[in-house]
């Protein structure tokens, strides 16, 4: 099943009139098994690729057709083999999957959100103090990773998750850890954070 996982993960997705993007993919088996995996869709010249990625690598998606509002391509991997077909609106999509082993299931999707760069912006606390911050963030084989700056130093992000447009993490600091959750929307990213001493306030940056 982990092979299936890896598999899927080329599950085509769709933004607005083209299906070029990132995506977060859900595969769910009929016995009711998710796997989470995340995809990047490309086109060159009208030429459409896929690449899948997991925490075991990456593998490219074969003919991939984009027909009106539908995707389909086959996936394969040493014995294996699979159908994948998909409808899409908006953000969103849907579909199933077929192996040549017999296995089938569903899948969605959503358009990830790229928080990939450096943010500049500040911290207020509700208090009204206000700190200017730098974000940097990154992935790295599919991971989060990422640092964030002020006139008190850098530190390295913990427990990075993404999940839409929804970025939440932590900043490990001696006594404890600030918690940070951000909205991206185009070139801002909003949000609050909890720190030490009930410390609570708000984010806002650009990039």
């Amino acid at each position: 099943m982990r092979r299936l996982a890896v598999i899927l993960l080329g599950s085509a997705a769709l933004f607005g009139a083209t299906p070029e993007g990132k995506w977060n993919v859900t595969a769910t088996t009929e016995s009711g098994r998710e796997y989470k995996l995340r995809l990047t869709l490309h086109s060159d010249a009208g030429k459409w690729s896929g690449e899948m990625e997991s925490d075991r690598g990456a593998i490219p998606a074969s003919e991939l057709r984009v027909t009106g509002q539908e995707v389909s391509y086959k996936l394969s991997m040493g014995d294996s083999g699979y159908e994948i077909k998909l409808a899409y609106s908006g953000d969103a999509l849907k579909g199933t999957f077929t192996g040549t082993n017999g296995a089938t299931g569903t899948i969605t999707g959503a358009r990830a959100a790229d928080f990939a760069g450096i943010w500049k912006g500040s911290a207020v606390s509700s208090r009204g103090r206000k700190r200017d911050v730098r974000l940097t963030l990154r992935q790295d084989q599919g991971e989060w990773r990422g640092t964030v700056a002020s006139e008190e130093g850098e530190a390295e992000l913990a427990n990075i998750k993404s999940n839409g447009s929804e970025l939440s993490f932590e900043i490990p600091v001696e006594d404890g850890a600030y918690r940070v959750n951000l909205t991206l929307a185009g070139t801002t990213a909003d949000g609050t954070y909890t720190g030490l001493h009930n410390e609570s306030g708000r984010v806002s940056l650009n990039r």
